[in-house]
């Protein structure tokens, strides 16, 4: 919370300085923008679009690798006459992986 108190107070003081520096220098408006716009951008701890796209790639290979040997272990099982009754798991296919798989929501009523 602390932090996000100390990001909020930045904020309004890079607000002031621009507003500041803009009454004074018009010219050296923009220079001075894109500096505290930089600031704020390194605070914030932002990945790069490729960086992004290769974590979305590893995401996307593990979770096949994770298919392809629950597949795998349905055979064993089958050969062997096991079954995992209560914890098959039914397959939701989506384009784009996510790290985390939502419940439905049960309606209280």
């Amino acid at each position: 919370m602390k932090s996000n108190q100390n990001m909020i107070e930045d904020i309004f003081n890079i607000g002031k300085s621009i507003l500041m520096n803009a009454l004074a220098s018009p010219e050296g408006l923009g220079k001075q923008a894109r500096k505290k716009a930089d600031v704020i951008i390194d605070k914030l701890d932002l990945v790069t679009r490729d960086e992004f796209e290769a974590l979305l790639a590893m995401i996307s290979k593990a979770r096949s690798k994770q298919d392809d040997l629950d597949d795998r272990l349905s055979l064993v099982e089958a050969k062997l006459n096991l079954s995992r009754s209560g914890k098959t798991k039914s397959k939701v296919k989506t384009r784009l992986p996510s790290v985390k798989q939502s419940k439905p929501k049960k309606k209280r009523g």
